[in-house]
């Protein structure tokens, strides 16, 4: 078997496109071929998961990797979930599954400029990971609205290839939210969480978000089968369409679904609307999850922290 061509991810190179990119330069058409000439150019026994393959053709360790070129900060930003393990540890492989954040059916994005920068630069262009982000409509280098393509192998091609095939995020969407303070304000959040080694333990963060909650009177004062506070408060301030964009499309019939469910974009479009600022919310859950620690959660306990029951009072 011929050694493969090992090229260095570029900055922020999403990890699928880094794969997909490893691919196109080998000349391999199928996968699975080429995960088993990986793992024998890297020297990975059967146990391995893809992340650990494709940290070792990067030549970072799997914490690195997973920090620098996966999702994985972001889907385990706030977790009951083992929070106590790092992104990207060896110590609990399964958590090293699982791909993008939810960004609707297999749709990736791309900014038109970058691409062009990108290949007068590095003679290829690449998929970013920032661009991939939930909530990111438009390029934070340029502030054009993104182009997005929609394929069951989007991350395949380079982006410069897509161009022909994507569409373009609406400018007047995107001029809405770019003037938005609390979009601001999530996407803040949302890149902090990629700074950080290991997630945030949901079971600190309730307490805080309950407190804050409280303070700023967004508190159901009887039992009524009604929407809560917070979700009111959560629609009033975000654009309705560029909400739809975060949770993907998918509403529920009372409104956004922050009680049915445990996202990481439903956290922090809540945190974004309880705190004044980013840095003063991110300070918070930090000393939060410094002073709270618990120990290992069991993947069977799905209680939210942010359902409906934790900010009711009693």
């Amino acid at each position: 078997m011929d050694k493969l061509l090992q090229p260095t991810p570029f900055p922020e190179e999403m990890d699928l496109g880094y794969l997909g990119r490893i691919r196109q330069i080998n000349g391999y058409r199928y996968d699975h071929l080429l995960w088993r000439a990986i793992a024998v150019q890297v020297g990975s026994g059967k146990g391995a998961t893809k992340h650990e393959l494709l940290s070792k053709m990067a030549g970072q360790t799997s914490e690195q990797f997973a920090r620098n070129h996966t999702s994985i900060p972001f889907r385990r930003a706030i977790t009951q979930n083992y929070p106590h393990i790092a992104h990207g540890s060896l110590q609990m492989r399964t958590l090293l599954f699982g791909r993008t954040p939810h960004r609707g059916d297999l749709q990736v994005f791309f900014c038109e400029k970058c691409v062009k920068e990108d290949v007068d630069f590095h003679g290829v262009s690449y998929w970013r990971r920032d661009h991939q982000m939930p909530g990111q409509t438009w390029c934070p280098k340029h502030a054009l609205p993104l182009h997005f393509a929609r394929s069951k192998d989007s991350f395949g091609a380079f982006p410069k290839d897509r161009l022909g095939q994507s569409q373009m995020h609406d400018a007047t969407f995107v001029s809405e939210a770019r003037g938005n303070l609390f979009v601001q304000r999530y996407l803040e959040l949302a890149t902090a969480m990629y700074d950080r080694t290991a997630p945030l333990d949901s079971r600190s963060v309730g307490p805080i978000l309950k407190g804050r909650a409280e303070k700023l009177g967004l508190v159901k004062t009887q039992r009524v089968r009604s929407k809560h506070p917070i979700d009111d408060r959560v629609q009033n301030v975000f654009p309705a369409h560029w909400l739809s964009v975060v949770l993907g499309g998918k509403m529920a019939p009372s409104g956004v679904p922050f009680h049915t469910t445990a996202s990481v974009a439903s956290h922090l479009l809540v945190i974004a609307v309880l705190f004044e600022n980013a840095d003063e919310a991110i300070n918070a859950l930090a000393n939060a999850a410094v002073s709270g620690r618990h120990g290992p959660a069991d993947l069977s306990d799905k209680v939210n922290p942010l359902s409906a029951s934790a900010f009711s009072p009693p």
